[in-house]
C-alpha cells in the first residue's frame, strides 16, 4: 500500500529536521531499567534525556517536533512495559520518572518535556505534565518559552481515504494545521482490514500536498483515492486505533512509526472529541446474517447450487457469513487475500464439514462472491482475481480440511469426541464425555480402503457381476490371450476388428451402407466403440501392447476368481483415460470433450446425492462451460449449437458409465438420427448404480472427489 512514498515524499518532519534524522529517542533504555546505583557522568538519566530534548527541541522552535519526541518517548515506555518481566509492575514509567524530575528542575528543558508529555499523555499524568509546564513558564529566566503552549494545537483540516479496489487495505489521510507554523502537515494510517482492521503503521508527512499527490499519482489500477469529510475519517482511524490497541498480541506485526506515534494519534483524536470507544461495533445482528443467506439463496446464484446440491448450499453459505461477520463484519467484502485466509486458514481451523460438504466449500464460495461482488459494484476484471484464487487454492483447501493438525482447539477436540462416538451436536453427551476419564485423541484420516482387501456389500457384487465392461474385458483377453499383431499405425488388424465388432458387440457400422451405398471399412481406426474398448483394456491393465502385438495380461489371468478387484482396475482405469477425449482417436472437438471429463467427477457427485434427469445435468454442464470457456469458433459462439455438441458428449459419458456399471440412464425415449440412420436417444434420468455408489464414497480414486463446480 505505501508503495515506497515513504522514503521519498512522506518522511515525517522528525526526520526531515536534524542531522541526525530522529526526535524519538528511540532505543533509549527506559530509567528503571539502568543499572540501580549507576550515575552516568553528565547527571542522571533523567537529566541526561530532559537535556537531550532541549538541546534538539528548543533550537527549532517547532510545536509538532516537541509532541513528536513526546509520542516516541511514550512508545519507548510502552515497549518497556510489554517487555518487562512478569510482576515487575512496581516500577515507575518513563513519564513518571520524568516529570517528577521535571517538578524539581522547572527550567527550559523541564518546559519543553512537560509541554510534549501534556499534548501526548492520558489521565493523571496529563495533568501533571500540564501542571508542571504552567509552573515552569512562571518561572524565570523562561522567557520566550510562550510557543510552548501551542504544542498538540494541530488542528484536523480535510482527510482522504486511499484504499485498493478490494479494500484490504486503507490508507486514512488527515491535513493538519499547527499554530506557529505554516502550510499543512499530513497525519497517514495504514489500515489492514484483513487483521481485525486495526492500524498496522502510521508516519507524519511533512506536506500533506506531496503526500495527497503521491497516492493520486500512483502508477497502480488497483488504487483509488477519495476525500472524505473529515469528521468521518477521524473516525475511521479512532476504529482502527482502537482495533490496535485491543489486538495487543498482533504487536509484532506493526511497524516501529506505529509505535512511536500511537500516542501523538490518540493524542489528537482526544483534542477531536473522539475517545477510544469505537463509533459502531462491528458485530452483525442474527436477523442480518440470516437476510443475507436468504437473499443469497433465491438470488441467480446461489439458485444454480441450490437445485444441484440442495442440502449442502444454505449451511456452506451460512459457514461463509458467520466466518466473514466474527472477523470484520462485512461479510460481502471478498478479495484474493479474503478468500486465502478463509480457504487456507479460517476453514481448515474452525468448520467441521462432512467430506460432501467440504467438497462443495469453493462452489458455494464461488457463488457467494459473485452474488456479493454485485452487490458492492465491485468490476468484473477484479472479481475474477478473486475467483482465480478460489481456483488455484481449491486442491491445498480440500487436503487441509481434512488434515487433523490444520484444526484448531476446539475443532480438534470435537472431531476426538466424534471419533469415539459422542454425539457433538449433544452439550450433554459433550459435557458428560469432558468429565469422564475418557483419552482424547484423532487418528489421523488414511485410504478408504486397502487395495489388497476390497470387500463390498453382495448388491454391489450383483452389480459388477452384470456390468459390460468384464464381459468385454473377458472376450478381449480370450481373443487376443498370446498376442495377435497389431498394424503400424498401433490399431488392430482389420479382420480382427471387424471379428471383435461383432463378439462385443459394439454399435460400430462395418461397410455402413448409407442411402444405397456401401462405404467400406478400411481401419480400425473407423470403429470408435471398439477402439475405445480397447484402450480402456490396455489402461485397466488387461491387455498390452508389446512388440507391435497386443496380448493378454498375466496380472488380469490372475484376478479371474475376483471379479470385483477387476471391476475396480477398470473403473479406475476410466478417470486417467479420460473417456471423452480418448473415445475417437483423433476427436475433432478436443476441447469439448475435454470439458465433460473435466466436470465428470462433479456429475457424479450430483449422482450421489439423487438421480437428475438428463436435461438437467445438461444445464449443469453447460453452465460450466459457459462460466470457464471462451467460444472463438463461430459454431460454437450460438449456445444452441454449444448444447447440441455438449448433449451428445455428455450422452457418450452416460453410455460409458453405463458399461462400467458406475451409473445408468433410464427413462430414455429414440428417435431418427441425423446420420448412418442411427437412432438418437433422449431424455431420461441418470442416476448411480449401486456399484457407482460403492465405487464413489468407500474406494479411492481420481473421481471420488466432485471436482469443479464453478459459475
Amino acid at each position: 500500500m505505501r508503495s515506497g512514498f515513504k522514503s521519498a515524499e512522506l518522511v515525517g518532519m522528525a526526520r526531515d529536521r536534524h542531522k541526525n534524522g530522529r526526535t524519538t529517542p528511540r532505543g533509549t533504555r527506559p530509567p528503571h531499567l539502568q543499572v540501580v546505583g549507576s550515575e552516568p557522568p553528565g547527571g542522571s538519566p533523567a537529566d541526561q534525556l530532559i537535556d537531550s530534548a532541549a538541546r534538539e527541541l528548543l533550537h527549532s522552535r517547532s510545536p509538532f517536533e516537541v509532541e513528536s519526541w513526546a509520542s516516541g518517548l511514550l512508545g519507548v515506555s510502552e515497549s518497556a512495559r510489554r517487555e518487562a518481566p512478569m510482576g515487575g509492575g512496581g516500577a515507575p514509567s518513563i513519564e513518571e520518572f520524568l516529570l517528577h524530575r521535571c517538578r524539581q528542575r522547572l527550567d527550559a528543558g523541564a518546559a519543553v518535556v512537560a509541554a510534549g508529555l501534556a499534548a501526548v499523555a492520558t489521565g493523571d499524568f496529563q495533568r501533571l505534565a500540564q501542571d508542571t509546564l504552567d509552573l515552569a513558564l512562571r518561572r524565570p529566566p523562561n522567557g520566550g518559552l510562550e510557543w510552548l503552549t501551542t504544542v498538540g494545537a494541530a488542528a484536523p483540516v480535510r482527510g482522504w481515504v486511499a484504499a485498493d479496489v478490494f479494500a484490504d487495505q486503507q490508507s486514512l489521510i488527515v491535513s493538519f494545521s499547527q499554530e506557529g507554523m505554516p502550510g499543512e502537515h499530513a497525519l497517514v494510517a495504514l489500515v489492514d482490514n484483513n487483521l481485525g482492521c486495526q492500524v498496522k503503521d502510521c508516519w507524519i508527512g511533512a506536506d500533506a500536498e506531496d503526500v495527497v499527490t503521491a497516492w493520486r499519482e500512483a502508477d497502480d489500477s488497483h488504487m483509488r483515492m477519495d476525500e472524505v469529510p473529515v469528521k468521518e475519517v477521524l473516525e475511521l482511524l479512532r476504529d482502527a486505533m482502537a482495533a490496535s490497541d485491543l489486538l495487543t498480541g498482533d504487536a509484532e506485526l506493526r511497524s516501529e512509526d506505529f509505535a512511536q506515534h500511537r500516542a501523538l494519534v490518540w493524542g489528537r483524536l482526544r483534542r477531536a472529541g473522539l475517545d477510544g470507544a469505537p463509533s459502531q461495533s462491528r458485530t452483525v445482528p442474527e436477523e442480518q446474517r440470516a437476510a443475507l443467506v436468504n437473499d443469497f439463496l433465491s438470488s441467480e446464484h446461489g439458485s444454480k447450487l441450490v437445485r444441484l446440491v440442495p442440502d449442502d448450499v444454505e449451511p456452506l453459505a451460512r459457514c461463509l457469513v458467520d466466518l466473514r461477520c466474527e472477523y470484520e463484519g462485512r461479510p460481502l467484502r471478498w478479495s484474493p487475500q479474503v478468500v486465502g485466509a478463509l480457504l487456507l486458514d479460517l476453514a481448515p481451523r474452525k468448520l467441521m464439514l462432512p467430506p460432501g460438504q467440504a467438497q462443495v466449500l469453493p462452489a458455494v464460495l464461488r457463488a457467494f462472491v459473485r452474488f456479493s461482488t454485485e452487490r458492492t459494484g465491485l468490476e468484473e476484471t477484479f472479481v475474477n482475481e478473486t475467483l482465480a484464487a478460489i481456483d488455484n487454492l481449491e486442491p491445498v483447501f480440500l487436503d487441509r480440511i481434512e488434515d487433523v493438525e490444520a484444526a484448531g482447539p476446539a475443532k480438534a477436540l470435537l472431531l476426538a469426541l466424534q471419533e469415539r462416538g459422542v454425539d457433538i451436536t449433544d452439550p450433554e453427551a459433550i459435557q458428560s464425555a469432558l468429565q469422564s476419564d475418557m483419552t482424547l485423541g484423532v487418528t489421523a484420516p488414511g485410504r478408504r480402503r486397502a487395495r489388497g482387501r476390497l470387500s463390498a456389500p453382495p448388491e454391489v457384487l450383483a452389480c459388477i457381476g452384470t456390468s459390460t465392461v468384464l464381459a468385454r474385458f473377458d472376450t478381449l483377453t480370450n481373443f487376443y490371450g498370446a498376442g495377435r499383431k497389431l498394424t503400424q499405425t498401433g490399431q488392430p488388424a482389420l479382420a480382427d476388428a471387424k471379428q471383435l465388432v461383432g463378439l462385443l458387440e459394439t454399435a460400430d457400422h462395418v461397410d455402413a451402407e448409407i442411402h444405397g451405398q456401401i462405404f467400406k471399412t478400411r481401419s480400425a481406426a473407423e470403429l470408435p466403440e471398439l477402439g475405445f474398448t480397447v484402450r480402456w483394456a490396455v489402461a485397466a491393465g488387461a491387455l498390452r501392447k508389446e512388440h507391435g502385438k497386443l496380448r493378454a495380461t498375466a496380472t488380469w489371468a490372475k484376478l479371474g476368481a475376483k471379479p470385483l478387484e477387476r471391476w475396480v482396475k477398470a473403473a479406475d482405469a476410466l478417470p486417467t483415460l479420460g473417456p471423452i477425449v480418448n473415445y475417437y482417436k483423433d476427436h475433432r472437438y478436443a476441447d469439448k470433450a475435454s470439458i465433460v471429463d473435466d466436470i465428470a467427477p462433479g456429475i457424479l457427485y450430483l449422482l450421489d446425492h439423487r438421480p437428475m434427469d438428463f436435461e438437467e445435468v445438461l444445464d449443469f454442464v453447460c453452465d460450466y462451460a459457459d462460466s470457464n470457456y471462451e467460444w472463438l469458433a463461430p459454431y460454437m459462439q450460438d449456445p444452441a449449437n454449444r448444447r447440441r455438441l455438449l448433449e451428445g458428449e455428455l450422452g457418450l459419458l452416460s453410455t460409458v458409465l453405463g458399461w462400467a456399471g458406475v451409473a445408468e440412464r433410464v427413462g430414455t425415449t429414440t428417435e431418427p438420427g441425423p446420420t448412418y440412420s442411427r437412432e438418437r436417444v433422449v431424455g431420461g434420468r441418470l442416476q448411480l448404480t449401486d456399484a457407482g455408489r460403492w465405487w464413489l464414497s468407500e474406494h479411492e480414486h481420481p473421481w471420488s472427489k466432485p471436482g469443479p463446480f464453478r459459475f
